[in-house]
């Protein structure tokens, strides 16, 4: 009896945790200022649990998304850019809301943006 009570638990538990996470897959489109001029993007995200896999099309051309995770609305993951030889890791913060996501990016040490993406149509 107490086995079948604690799976039932954590199937409950699982399925409150996959209903309340935040749907991000598809497309993001975002414009922002940096002090390198104007930066333009397009996300594509695909989650599958709580793993984000996908790209960062800024207009340099397509880069991976690295270590990507969605724990209930809260997006994180990394774009790493090269540079005159240098790698430059970017990570990502965003706060998904119904159609756009708050993001905060850190630019290596160098320093930070935030922006708003808005999903594009499916």
């Amino acid at each position: 009896m107490k086995t079948r009570i604690i799976v039932l638990t954590m199937l409950v538990a699982a399925l409150v945790m996959t209903a309340s996470a935040a749907d991000v897959n598809g497309q993001w489109k975002t414009t922002f200022m940096t002090p390198m001029g104007p930066e333009h993007y397009v996300f594509t995200f695909t989650i599958a649990g709580t793993k984000v896999t996908g790209t960062a099309k800024s207009d340099r051309g397509p880069t991976p998304i690295q270590d990507g995770l969605l724990k209930g609305d809260v997006i994180t993951f990394t774009e790493v850019l090269s540079a005159q030889g240098q790698k430059i890791p970017m990570k990502y913060t965003g706060k998904v809301g119904a159609d756009e996501i708050k993001f905060q990016r850190l630019v290596g040490n160098f320093g930070k943006d935030d922006f708003v993406a808005k999903r594009l149509p499916k």
